[in-house]
């Protein structure tokens, strides 16, 4: 199974990219749908982190530190989802929630690999910068 997605990792970039262009497209006409959009990406893109995170991590604490920082993710997609159905203006909201979920979860991983010594790369040490940076 491992080799088919090898294989085919080209399709799969391809339907990515497709499907991002069309969120993308969606948003423009439709801008209020955006919300609800990262709202859902934030829970999955939680609920994906559950088992690689916790089964790959071997410190306790960081362990728990993880899980509340995905339960945190994954709550604040639900809020989104429910604020967006709530129909109140959501700018500052919006705003204030995305920036403190990529925030924590950068905080949380300088924690994990500057204190707790946790394996890391490069790449996942930029991304972080971003990501505190945009929080």
């Amino acid at each position: 199974m491992k080799k088919f997605f090898k294989n085919y990792l080209w399709l799969w970039e391809f339907i990515a990219v497709a499907f991002v262009l069309a969120i993308g497209i969606v948003a423009k006409f439709i801008p209020d749908i955006l919300i609800i959009i990262i709202g859902i990406t934030f829970i999955v893109l939680g609920i994906f982190r559950i088992i690689p995170l916790l089964k790959t991590t071997k410190d306790r604490l960081l362990k728990g530190i993880y899980a509340g920082e995905i339960f945190i993710s994954i709550f604040a997609g639900a809020v989104l989802i429910y604020l967006y159905y709530q129909k109140e203006e959501l700018n500052k909201t919006f705003g204030y929630i995305i920036g403190a979920v990529l925030y924590l979860r950068a905080l949380i991983y300088f924690y994990g690999t500057i204190l707790r010594h946790e394996e890391s790369d490069f790449f996942q040490f930029i991304l972080h910068i971003v990501l505190i940076t945009l929080g």
